[in-house]
């Protein structure tokens, strides 16, 4: 089942990145996009590479994940703290029809 909850930053942040991104190489402090390379290179050589072996890249990729984790932390500790009191209920009614 989906969880609500996550919607918020899932959309959210590419949104963000996209737009500090589009800023840092608009304004020329990163290098601009020179090559295409396969998705599934890590983000920081992934930035690196795309930008022609510009440390610039390299640089934007470490702080868009770094606006990533900041974007999700507060979610992901909201999400510990909802299932951290499910596991307390369940575990109390576990304990009640195990006495009864």
């Amino acid at each position: 089942m989906l969880n609500p909850i996550w919607l918020i930053p899932f959309i959210s942040t590419p949104i963000v990145l996209t737009i500090t991104s589009y800023l840092a190489i608009d304004i020329g402090l990163v290098h601009p996009v020179v090559t295409n390379i396969p998705w599934v290179t890590p983000p920081i050589i992934g930035g690196y590479l795309t930008t022609g072996a510009h440390l610039s890249g390299a640089v934007m990729a470490g702080i868009n994940l770094v606006i990533s984790i900041a974007i999700y932390l507060p979610f992901v500790i909201m999400q510990e703290r909802i299932d951290t009191k499910k596991i307390k209920e369940q575990t109390a009614a576990d304990n009640n029809n195990l006495s009864v």
